[in-house]
């Protein structure tokens, strides 16, 4: 939680994309849950903190390309907006300072942007 305040009633969806095609949303392609959800849902964080989410993600990306993987945290009630619009190039700089995103590079795994 990068937030200033605990965060509670959160789902998790993860995409992931080819590195070339970050800015475009229609290439991200959705991750499965091991119990085949598209979201997973998870308990209060408290600011600071990390939590697991109830049902794991399954992360099997093609062999041949780097990804990166991204991560929306939204609230229940915004369950049904999973990604922004699709008809144009995102702004990476807003995604990049959203608490609600985070961008995870296959090829540098350690760098975790948030």
């Amino acid at each position: 939680n990068n937030a200033s305040t605990p965060k509670s009633n959160r789902i998790a969806c993860l995409y992931y994309v080819e590195k070339d095609y970050l800015p475009f949303t229609a290439h991200w392609q959705e991750l499965r849950t091991y119990q085949g959800n598209l979201l997973s849902d998870f308990g209060t964080v408290e600011p600071g903190q990390r939590v697991l989410a109830q049902d794991s993600f399954k992360l099997i990306l093609p062999e041949n390309g780097d990804y990166y993987i991204i991560a929306q945290i939204n609230d229940i009630e915004n369950r049904l907006n999973p990604k922004p619009p699709s008809t144009m190039a995102i702004d990476l700089e807003k995604l990049h300072q959203s608490y609600l995103w985070s961008v995870l590079d296959t090829a540098n795994p350690v760098y975790i942007t948030c």
